[in-house]
């Protein structure tokens, strides 16, 4: 058993694209890890272990909804021997360094994360989309997360120090959100931008890097206001309302038309409704 796990859930809507994650992790340049995987109904699973033999991983059979899903990986974690944790979805893929650079800063700080760079197939969308926005200030503290969100069970680590217990409501959209507002509280994560998460959009991925439309400001304004009363902040929500109220549909058209003029703007996410401010 090795120090540093990197961990993830796989289920029946990204079988196509284990293979690139597997692929991926055994590319990393930092061998010293395991993988642990919670499996959320992808049927002959096994095929994907047996194939990529060199990796040592464990495999935990568990069904319920997204959120109760991910509740109960951070606890099975929680009760594991590991010290450093990966995060990582599967339907992306990790960069070659990203878990040795993961586990370096690791030593300093108990979050990290890093960049994200967005394909469609084998088309590179955007690469390294937030460095320049952290070119200065890498770390952040909870009350970066506030109004939006940058820490994903896709582009994270942690010390499992770090870790804690949280009850997640079974109906929570933005998840990663929730966990990470409530696992810094106190500490301190760093931005790596000597690495990356390669960032897959497709269909079922609810937080891309498409334009900005109508759409996405209201799916934006449902996933903040829903964060909002979970984390217990009845003036964030109050706010929120006000904003929403004192936006016409018509008007919020015209700033996405200016809005999308802007094209070294690249929004942290759920950042979108900033737009609301102008």
């Amino acid at each position: 058993m090795n120090k540093t796990v990197v961990a993830t859930v796989v289920f029946p809507a990204n079988t196509a694209f284990v293979n690139d994650f597997f692929g991926s992790l055994c590319r990393q340049t930092y061998k010293e890890f395991d993988v642990f995987i919670i499996n959320d109904g992808l049927e002959n699973f096994d095929f994907f272990v047996k194939k990529y033999n060199s990796l040592n991983v464990t495999v935990y059979n568990y069904s319920n909804t997204p959120s109760k899903i991910r509740q109960k990986l951070l606890e099975l974690l929680n009760q594991s021997e590991y010290e450093d944790i990966v995060f990582s979805d599967s339907d992306d893929y990790l960069a070659d360094n990203r878990v040795e650079e993961s586990v370096r800063y690791l030593d300093k700080y108990p979050i990290v994360f890093n960049d994200l760079t967005s394909f469609y197939e084998d088309t590179i969308l955007k690469q390294n989309i937030w460095s320049s926005r952290f070119n200065k200030n890498k770390v952040i503290t909870q009350e970066f997360l506030l109004d939006k969100n940058v820490l994903g069970l896709g582009n994270s680590a942690i010390r499992k120090e770090a870790l804690k217990e949280i009850n997640l409501d079974e109906d929570l959209l933005a998840v990663d959100w929730a966990i990470f507002y409530n696992l810094i509280e106190g500490l301190e994560a760093f931005f790596i931008d000597k690495t990356q998460t390669f960032y897959r959009q497709h269909n079922s991925n609810t937080i891309g890097f498409d334009k900005i439309s109508l759409q996405r400001i209201k799916s934006a304004l449902n996933v903040k206001k829903r964060h909002y009363n979970f984390i217990k902040r009845k003036d964030l929500y109050s706010e929120l309302m006000l904003l929403e109220k004192s936006n016409p549909i018509d008007e919020i058209e015209k700033k996405i038309t200016t809005s999308e003029k802007d094209t070294n703007q690249n929004y942290f996410w759920w950042e979108e409704t900033k737009l609301l401010e102008k």
